[in-house]
């Protein structure tokens, strides 16, 4: 029986975040260099079942509408669908060989608010593009390279890496939405 431990965990998503974005000590591709296929595909994965945990775990305020300033837990979902989808998994296919897929008729920042139900089935569709570029990749396509009109050269593995690093921190602020949701988010004060 083999057992996966997530190698990329919080701790260690938030350090490289801090090394390359925060004090420039070190470039991303260092970073990604650093980790295998099945690290992304492990790390992702745990992050995503993260996030339907803590989807699953939320009162129902966390998506009810609030201010307008207030992005609701639904709201969240669909951005984090939206940026995977178009900024990271978009590319990535490209690299596999994977036809793209039709973007969303939704203006990129206009997120709408999805209920709890409606967030999880997102998150399924995203799950399902995410699995048929990871069931595609092989190792060697972690280095090969694209040129992606958004991103500039990227390659599948800093792709993956900085997907990692989004997630991660959308996994955070809905764990922070189930804990004070008006200290978390400055939302649903009374």
């Amino acid at each position: 029986m083999t057992i996966w431990v997530t190698v990329i965990d919080s701790a260690t998503l938030r350090g490289i975040r801090a090394r390359v974005f925060g004090r420039r000590q070190t470039a991303l591709a260092d970073e990604a260099a650093r980790y295998a296929l099945v690290d992304y595909e492990v790390t992702l994965t745990d992050i995503r079942r993260s996030i339907r945990e803590r989807l699953l775990g939320l009162p129902e305020r966390a998506f009810a509408t609030g201010p307008d300033s207030c992005r609701t837990a639904g709201q969240l979902v669909a951005q984090l669908c939206d940026v995977a989808s178009r900024v990271y998994l978009r590319p990535a296919r490209a690299i596999v060989g994977l036809p793209a897929l039709h973007a969303s008729p939704r203006r990129p920042g206009c997120s709408p608010r999805l209920s709890r139900a409606e967030a999880l089935d997102a998150l399924d569709a995203i799950d399902r593009e995410l699995l048929e570029v990871l069931g595609t990749a092989g190792e060697a396509d972690l280095l090969a390279v694209h040129d992606d009109p958004t991103l500039g050269r990227v390659r599948l593995r800093d792709l993956l890496l900085q997907l990692a690093m989004y997630e991660d921190d959308v996994a955070g602020q809905l764990a922070a939405r189930g804990v004070e949701p008006a200290v978390a988010a400055g939302c649903d004060a009374a």
